[in-house]
């Protein structure tokens, strides 16, 4: 059985693109692959990055903004536990944890495939800029 390894966005707190890697991972496992995400999360999305993100952009003090950080911490925790436990439990993805394009290619992913997708993966203003994981630049020639 051939294994391909998936580079996508996985790790948000959005319903679409959660659920996008999921299906993904449920239609090559149908089609006879075997398939795992590359568990990319780069410092970006981390949880504490996103979670100290959280407030209030419109803010006109910074006193209002760390306020609605931690007026808004509690419900951003819990939303983000759900996440989690859904990803953990529904999702297979390597064992390896990479923050980097370098990292991931000092440390490839088994697999016989490389897919990259959803369509933020090129969103360069989300990713804030563009993401060379997602344009799978860790990859040597000659891989699928």
């Amino acid at each position: 059985m051939k294994k391909i390894a998936i580079s996508t966005i996985f790790n948000v707190c959005n319903y679409g693109t959660v659920l996008q890697a999921y299906a993904t991972q449920q239609l090559l496992n149908q089609l006879g692959y075997k398939s795992e995400i590359i568990k990319y999360i780069p410092k970006r999305v981390s949880s504490k990055n996103v979670l100290l993100k959280s407030g209030d952009s419109n803010a006109k003090s910074i006193i209002r903004n760390i306020a609605s950080i931690v007026v808004r911490m509690p419900g951003n925790i819990l939303i983000r536990k759900v996440f989690n436990d859904f990803i953990k439990e529904h999702l297979v993805y390597t064992e390896s944890k990479y923050e980097t394009v370098e990292q991931i290619r000092n440390n490839l992913p088994v697999a016989d495939i490389f897919l990259t997708g959803s369509d933020q993966v090129w969103n360069s203003k989300y990713n804030e800029g563009i993401d060379y994981v997602y344009y799978l630049d860790f990859l040597p020639s000659g891989k699928k």
